[in-house]
């Protein structure tokens, strides 16, 4: 499995904070315009799983093991099989040289160091080719 995220497509829910994010300080969508996880092996693990790949962003590629669990499959009205995955790992953005550590008048960091990543993921299959069977039920 390969993820592409096109990272001026990233926001902070604000104007400012999207330009900040995309800019040199942080994410530099110019000079590194995308941000991908390209796996390499899933392992069951207890009662989910650990999607194991390499995450690529801010032209570094770091090693990175995601907990998901797998949340079911259905057919849907066309055929075609569907399944859903939640996934959560907290990383260091410094690991991918995002060293921006400006301080807050408090003397905290602006912005942490560790980011979590969420995934939702639904799969779904090929439509089925012409001629095949649809089950309506």
């Amino acid at each position: 499995m390969s993820v592409r995220i096109n990272a001026a497509g990233i926001t902070a829910e604000n104007a400012a904070g999207d330009k900040d994010l995309r800019s040199a300080n942080f994410l530099d969508a110019e000079k590194y315009p995308e941000i991908a996880f390209v796996s390499h092996r899933v392992v069951k693990q207890n009662d989910g799983y650990l999607i194991v790949g390499d995450l690529n962003m801010h032209g570094l590629s770091r090693g990175v093991s995601i907990p998901f669990t797998f949340n079911g499959r259905v057919k849907d009205l066309a055929g075609r099989m569907r399944v859903g995955f939640e996934g959560r790992v907290t990383v260091n953005r410094q690991d991918w040289g995002i060293n921006y550590s400006k301080l807050a008048d408090n003397g905290g960091l602006v912005a942490a160091n560790e980011v979590t990543i969420e995934l939702d993921i639904e799969a779904m299959s090929m439509p089925p080719k012409s001629g095949d069977h649809i089950d309506q039920k």
